[in-house]
């Protein structure tokens, strides 16, 4: 193969800026080097090739025909370069492998991943949606997303978001739920929870509320996305965490008929991470989580 003969890419670099500016000076502070650095660049350039590429007049700076033919290729060339290393960088993509609660995915977390791919091109976020716990770490996931009080086993659980839960209905319920004394009417609907939790959310409420739930019926369901479903079908109340059902809520699909009764605590969304540390880009996307959920 014949060898390429190239110049110098700082001179470069040099002529293609005082080219495109027409000045040495706009050149110098875009390249961030002194006004002599790009003239003796130049001088540099115009010697390896045997041709004044720049006309020196008094107050202005004009190309030669060599100058003028030079310049376009020059362009195309660094384009070119710049094209090639976004390219290498594109190589270098990250994946982060998510295990999510299809409830969390849908309502909260979809929602906004547009804007951390806007931010972090270069990390593809893989959502793997499942109600059990995964393993997390070597092997597994590179991080699971989790609601409960945050005593996984088998990897390190940090606290994203505190949750408020508050009953849910339909509108149509709520004249029904409000014309007797607060709570009293309970016992009149099937009251929808999520099986997997230890404990039973809605005797926790009540205790806060003061609302006597000893006769109440409980359906308990297999994921919060069916609760939520079962509601909108007219099959029960549910309690509504906040985080999720902003939208729900303020859209009026489903309506709290006890705003003033709010259970919180220890419960909320988790991210659970591997004992050993994890990579740069499982950090990055832990770290826009966390900023997400505190705006």
């Amino acid at each position: 193969m014949k060898k390429r003969y190239l110049p110098s890419l700082h001179a470069l670099r040099a002529f293609e800026a005082a080219a495109r500016h027409l000045s040495f000076s706009q050149a110098a502070e875009e390249l961030h080097v002194s006004q002599s650095a790009i003239s003796h660049h130049i001088r540099q350039l115009e010697e390896e090739l045997g041709q004044a590429l720049f006309v020196r007049l008094t107050r202005a700076l004009a190309l030669t025909p060599a100058g003028e033919a030079m310049l376009p290729l020059a362009r195309q060339g660094f384009d070119l370069l710049a094209e090639a290393a976004r390219k290498a960088r594109e190589c270098e993509r990250a994946q982060v492998r998510v295990s999510v609660l299809p409830s969390f995915a849908a309502y909260w977390l979809v929602p906004r991943l547009s804007r951390f791919q806007a931010a972090y091109p270069q990390i593809e976020i893989i959502l793997e949606p499942a109600l059990d716990m995964a393993t997390v770490g070597a092997g597994g996931v590179d991080l699971a997303i989790r609601y409960g009080y945050g005593d996984w086993p088998g990897g390190r659980c940090q606290k994203l978001i505190d949750e408020t839960l508050t009953p849910v209905c339909l509108p149509n319920d709520l004249p029904r739920l409000q014309q007797a004394p607060a709570g009293s009417r309970l016992g009149e609907f099937t009251l929808l929870a999520t099986k997997p939790l230890p404990r039973n959310e809605w005797l926790q409420w009540a205790a806060v509320a003061g609302v006597d739930l000893s006769s109440a019926r409980f359906l308990m369901l297999t994921d919060y996305n069916i609760v939520l479903q079962a509601v909108r079908q007219g099959q029960g109340l549910a309690l509504g965490r906040r985080s999720l059902l902003g939208l729900v809520l303020q859209q009026g699909e489903l309506v709290e008929p006890y705003p003033q009764w709010c259970l919180r605590g220890e419960v909320g969304y988790w991210l659970v991470l591997p004992e050993s540390p994890p990579a740069l880009a499982v950090l990055t996307f832990c770290d826009w989580l966390q900023s997400e959920a505190l705006a």
